[in-house]
């Protein structure tokens, strides 16, 4: 027993002693980190020099020429400044690329290229300052040169299409083509591109379940390198009611003598929608269904053509779609 009640007062003593020890530890720790962060921030408020690599977006907005090679995408930014604003600049996970418009600059031909021009980094040091705090001083950039590749300026004027993704309630349908005004744009840009421009579309026109004609203001698509004349459009999408019906039409033979060859059936029922407002203007003059051509091959049957119809008509339809085509030649 009494070696039990020692040993219990020992272990006291002990547990006394470390919690003793553990206080005083608390307190050294605090006022350690106390007198490193005061350190630390007295440290930050020096001035330093380092690099920043900055991305970088170019642009040139004179139309004698186009830009096509916009050169190097990051800079590389030599960079005096306080230690807290490089604190700053390391947390920051992306920075905003710094804007370029190269023709505010004196450009300098590449020798021996015709197409090659450069400018001095030097150059930008007062347009970049202006993009970064102002407790920034800019001591050098490199690449010290920026290379980019130009080509002429070439001009044409192309239609505009609709893009739309439109749909409608029950007995409802959209009438004719989508109104754009203006309908067409000049382009320019390189030569190489812009002759293979056939047309340029308009930003998604969407709409649904709709009882209505709706108008708005859309951009255009844009593509790389070329600039256009004008970035926006109105636009008219025409909806109204509409009537389904059926009329019956000869099947005329094209490219051939009609003497010559046995159509079977020789006539087919054309189904289409018109908004009510057209019905009275349909005639059956103003279809055309034909077959062009002699069957190849084992079968006789050949797809049945509407070659031409009104414009305010649509979803048409055709039964049969094939016919029967014999030679009736001896």
């Amino acid at each position: 027993m009494a070696f039990k009640s020692t040993k219990r007062f020992i272990d006291i003593i002990l547990l006394k002693r470390r919690i003793r020890i553990t206080e005083k530890f608390v307190v050294f720790c605090f006022f350690l980190v106390f007198s490193s962060a005061i350190w630390y921030l007295n440290k930050l408020s020096g001035d330093y020099v380092i690099d920043l690599k900055l991305p970088v977006k170019v642009t040139y907005t004179d139309t004698d020429k186009i830009l096509v090679d916009e050169g190097e995408t990051y800079l590389k930014v030599q960079v005096k400044t306080k230690g807290y604003t490089i604190l700053r600049y390391k947390f920051k996970t992306a920075l905003n690329p710094v804007q370029i418009d190269i023709a505010s600059y004196r450009l300098f031909r590449q020798s021996g290229s015709g197409d090659r021009y450069y400018v001095l980094s030097n150059f930008l040091k007062s347009n970049l300052a202006t993009q970064l705090p102002s407790n920034i001083k800019i001591e050098n950039i490199n690449p010290d040169t920026l290379f980019f590749r130009f080509s002429s300026s070439y001009s044409k004027i192309v239609p505009i299409v609709a893009s739309a993704k439109l749909s409608f309630e029950d007995q409802y349908m959209q009438v004719g083509h989508i109104l754009i005004s203006p309908n067409r744009v000049k382009i320019s840009g390189p030569e190489s591109v812009i002759r293979n421009v056939k047309y340029v579309k308009t930003e998604l026109i969407s709409g649904e379940l709709l009882n209505e004609s709706i108008s708005g203001t859309t951009g255009l698509e844009a593509h790389p390198n070329i600039l256009m004349s004008t970035k926006d459009v109105r636009y008219t999408v025409d909806v109204a009611k509409y009537a389904e019906s059926t009329i019956r039409l000869p099947i005329k033979m094209s490219g051939v003598d009609s003497n010559s060859v046995l159509l079977i059936p020789s006539v087919a029922e054309l189904t289409y929608r018109v908004a009510l407002k057209d019905y009275g203007k349909v005639q059956a003059s103003l279809f055309k269904l034909t077959v062009k051509g002699l069957p190849s091959g084992l079968s006789n049957l050949v797809k049945v053509k509407v070659d031409t119809f009104p414009y305010f008509v649509s979803h048409i339809r055709v039964d049969p779609e094939f016919v029967e085509v014999y030679n009736q030649k001896k």
